[in-house]
């Protein structure tokens, strides 16, 4: 124990000989706090904007924050800055892991949305997403990827947001839907599954079904998702593969007829 202790003493008079500790921890040149927007930033929102421009200008700044932040990284490579370098690196990490959310609602999208056409590439970011979205799958629902499932449903939103006549944009909804109720967010999951039959009422995913059971079991909705379940029965009930999502429906359209007067 004694000879350990003396090998980790001459270790530190080493490196504090040498010059071995950090010179700077970069705790001085940390920005306080951000308070209300300052004056001499960008000119204020108009107070008329829509929540669209309001959205598409918060994306707009992210993407341009980044940008400036992976040219700073590598300006201070370059130069051989490497205290500048490392607090670029660290602004940068925390910028790509700091929670950010799609504020999007898609059922408030402009009725320009419509999947009329096949456009290659966003057949090839929906393929993306898709392979993604079964790689986190590969195991089971008990054991999702998560962090490939938050990719996988972030390029299913920028194909929407992007692609607006592709005939995509309603498969993408609906992967979409069964991502944020994976993760129990109910509430968006129910407007991408509705916005999926929307966009295509002849939608070959079984969206109606688990529009109807959100409404059914976690919002407590008993005469829209009566009315859902019944739709579900004649529109989605007639692909075999949703037997069982046509036998369980029809049970709870039993119950719910009891319910709802």
């Amino acid at each position: 124990m004694a000879r350990k202790i003396s090998i980790a003493v001459f270790v530190t008079l080493i490196c504090i000989s040498l010059g071995c500790q950090n010179t700077n921890s970069g705790e001085s040149m940390r920005l306080a706090i951000r308070g209300p927007s300052s004056p001499y930033g960008p000119p204020p929102v108009s107070p008329n904007a829509g929540e669209m421009d309001v959205i598409d200008k918060v994306e707009k700044s992210r993407q341009d924050y980044k940008v400036y932040l992976e040219a700073l990284v590598s300006l201070y490579d370059k130069s051989g800055n490497n205290e500048k370098y490392n607090l670029a690196k660290k602004e940068l990490y925390a910028l790509n892991t700091m929670a950010q959310y799609d504020y999007i609602d898609p059922l408030a999208l402009p009725n320009t949305y419509s999947p009329t056409t096949q456009i290659m590439d966003a057949d090839l970011l929906y393929e993306d997403a898709l392979l993604e979205k079964q790689q986190a799958e590969k195991y089971s629902l008990a054991f999702v990827d998560k962090d490939l499932y938050r990719s996988a449903n972030t390029k299913f939103r920028e194909l929407i947001k992007k692609y607006n006549n592709s005939d995509k944009i309603d498969d993408a909804a609906y992967m979409i839907g069964e991502i944020s109720e994976y993760f129990k967010d109910y509430s968006p999951a129910l407007d991408y599954y509705k916005a999926a039959y929307k966009w295509n009422p002849e939608t070959p995913w079984p969206a109606r079904f688990h529009a109807a059971r959100i409404l059914d079991k976690y919002m407590h909705n008993y005469a829209e998702a009566l009315s859902l379940y019944r739709e579900a029965i004649e529109k989605e009930g007639r692909y075999d593969k949703y037997r069982e999502w046509k036998n369980n429906a029809e049970d709870r359209i039993k119950v719910l007829e009891k319910t709802v007067q």
